[in-house]
């Protein structure tokens, strides 16, 4: 009852000189892990049953929005990519005259800026793409939906806490999370005045006012691949 696997075959496009995610006929494989401890399996259990979930159906639900993080991953690359377009003299204009980048990650003067969420887009498409590991665990071990602390040792791990589905099993919201949790490989939360920007309109004021933060912030690139996932 340990593990919960999927293997997936993503082959995806090479354009120009920019590979829009990894190129590969190799089985991906995501999955799932639930405590070996019987006392935190059964306090899992008694979790997700306050929102009506059994075990199997909260890690199936893990295993779809893996699926759909890896669409919306791609799905938020691409679309920084085709905006900037070939000619880097134009990449600051071009960024800077799209109304979700600028929205998201504000207003940038230099060209660096934008190859670097570029950049920082394409790490996280290829990190999905290679497996997540999503480790379902008790919502007594943190007052969180889901938690990363960043380790090297195993970078697609992340935990996932039963308040995650509060609100129902919403995989688009669940994958938009999981990229939220991947970008804390690198950034911590960011703050603004004394708030942790973890909402919409906090992720919205952190772009218009400190876009050098919104470029290092979760919220920020999980809003936007959420909204470039819902204009598809």
């Amino acid at each position: 009852m340990g593990i919960f696997k999927v293997d997936i075959l993503v082959i995806l496009q090479e354009t120009g000189k920019h590979k829009y995610v990894i190129n590969s006929t190799n089985n991906m494989s995501h999955k799932t892990k639930v405590p070996s401890r019987k006392n935190k399996l059964q306090a899992l259990e008694s979790d997700l049953a306050k929102y009506g979930l059994k075990i199997g159906h909260a890690r199936q639900a893990c295993m779809q929005a893996a699926v759909f993080s890896q669409t919306m991953a791609k799905l938020g690359y691409d679309h920084i990519h085709r905006v900037m377009g070939d000619d880097k003299s134009k990449w600051v204009r071009n960024f800077n005259n799209d109304l979700v980048l600028v929205k998201w990650f504000g207003k940038t003067e230099k060209k660096g800026h934008v190859k670097d969420v570029r950049n920082r887009m394409l790490s996280i498409a290829k990190r999905i793409n290679k497996g997540l590991t999503i480790r379902l665990r008790p919502q007594k071990e943190i007052d969180a939906n889901a938690r990363n602390h960043g380790g090297f040792a195993d970078p697609r791990a992340f935990r996932v806490f039963p308040m995650i589905f509060k609100n129902g099993i919403d995989t688009t919201y669940l994958a938009s999370v999981y990229i939220h949790e991947m970008m804390h490989l690198w950034f911590q939360d960011q703050i603004i005045g004394r708030a942790k920007v973890n909402n919409e309109h906090l992720a919205k004021q952190l772009a218009r006012f400190y876009p050098k933060k919104a470029r290092k912030s979760a919220e920020n690139y999980e809003r936007y691949c959420k909204e470039i996932y819902g204009n598809r």
